[in-house]
């Protein structure tokens, strides 16, 4: 039976010049694709405008939610994520191994797991603390205790509890290293972390039960795309970083969670100096031409590869 799937590209900005080199990367491949795009103002009719932070880009899903087709599938994708070139609308949702109640993201981490060293983690607890005043948000997500219940059943171990522990958790050390420097902080977010632990040590708990999980690649059923969105909403409401708002979302929406791990497959991101530099060195002997970093570069098993800058890129 042939499927309905809906290609839906995330864009941080408004850069329309992406959108050709898009289409033809994908065109053959999906038939119905739509462009999420911070501020648009054009007249294409598969590009809609979002008006939120890029930094809460859960909010584009629930901005657009009502403009799109009724479909199988929504798979999202980053502007900057190029896909394995054979995989398309026919393939990908077996290939994850997919059904109509589960959806996909690359991992999923309990938030109180997660060090204080991802300054994100201090930023989205005291958002959602302090949001307790500003967004009713009460009643349009699960309880407390209903969302401990739907991530348990999905094997996900909830405990609640914040502890000095997060602040050794994965390390600080390597932020002194120079070619890790600009994705590790400066060493005052571990006092501020420790500040914050010690000022708040009468009640270590996280306000609620959120998730971890990288976020520019993800798959939701359509049995649960409303729900999701909705959720996306409000935590778009409320501030807080995709990367814990969609996983969150997502866990709290689908009945099955299918992760990379789950799967044959794997996604590659480059966000050290390292990486990305032997990446641009792959991309100068390929001459920035897509065609051959497709033949050469994607092995059998890459899903896909982030980040890829298209505006460089000859298609």
């Amino acid at each position: 039976m042939s499927l309905k799937v809906c290609l839906l590209v995330i864009y941080n900005h408004k850069f329309t010049k992406n959108v050709p080199k898009i289409e033809k990367l994908y065109g053959h491949r999906f038939e119905h694709i739509y462009h999420l795009m911070p501020f648009y103002q054009g007249n294409a009719n598969n590009i809609i405008p979002v008006f939120e932070s890029s930094a809460c880009f859960q909010g584009y899903i629930a901005q657009a939610q009502s403009r799109l087709p009724a479909s199988d599938y929504y798979v999202f994708i980053g502007d900057d994520v190029l896909l394995h070139p054979d995989l398309n609308a026919q393939n990908l949702i077996e290939t994850l191994g997919l059904n109509p109640d589960s959806g996909y993201i690359k991992f999923l981490i309990p938030l109180e797991k997660v060090s204080f060293g991802w300054y994100h983690k201090l930023d989205v607890i005291r958002k959602y603390i302090a949001n307790s005043a500003w967004v009713t948000y009460r009643d349009e997500i699960p309880s407390l205790a209903m969302a401990i219940a739907i991530l348990q059943a999905k094997q996900i171990e909830i405990t609640g509890r914040l502890s000095v522990g997060n602040l050794l958790a994965h390390s600080f050390f390597p932020m002194i290293r120079r070619e890790y420097r600009e994705y590790y902080y400066e060493p005052w977010r571990f006092l501020e972390a420790l500040l914050f632990l010690l000022k708040n040590r009468s009640n270590l708990k996280m306000p609620y039960p959120l998730l971890n999980g990288y976020s520019d690649f993800i798959v939701v059923p359509a049995s649960v795309f409303e729900k999701f969105s909705h959720y996306c909403g409000v935590f778009g409401a409320m501030d807080l970083f995709v990367e814990v708002a969609i996983p969150t979302a997502l866990a709290l929406s689908c009945p099955k969670v299918v992760t990379e791990a789950d799967t044959a497959w794997h996604g590659y991101e480059m966000w050290n100096v390292p990486e990305k530099a032997a990446f641009t060195d792959k991309a100068q002997s390929y001459n920035y031409e897509i065609s051959r970093l497709f033949e050469s570069y994607f092995t059998p098993d890459l899903l896909y590869v982030h980040p890829v800058k298209l505006s460089q890129w000859k298609v």
